[in-house]
């Protein structure tokens, strides 16, 4: 929006009383999309205009909950109890072994 926008932002947008101005004189605020523009008492005069972001919550970025992702050990095949499991051949010996270092 540029300021040829003006007239368009006084029949459609928002207007409210803005703070005065330094001398006390009478300013007003005129929102119209995403624009506001600062007009004078007459509403004629555009002192500044500044554009409005869009509102995003903080929240908003932050990654799915753990519910919604895959389960780490979805892919092992079922006789695995875990990622560091022996193969099921080894499980035996790697058992006679704990059983003669007692």
């Amino acid at each position: 929006m540029g300021l040829p926008d003006l007239p368009a932002a006084k029949k459609y947008g928002a207007i409210t009383p803005a703070y005065n101005g330094v001398r006390g004189d009478k300013r007003w605020k005129i929102a119209y999309g995403d624009v506001v523009y600062i007009t004078d008492e007459q509403q004629k005069l555009v002192i500044t205009t500044y554009q409005i972001r869009p509102h995003r919550h903080p929240l908003a970025d932050l990654p799915p909950p753990l519910a919604d992702l895959p389960h780490p050990l979805a892919d092992l095949p079922p006789w695995s109890s875990g990622p560091h499991d022996p193969p099921f051949f080894l499980k035996k010996q790697i058992h006679e072994g704990y059983a003669r270092n007692i």
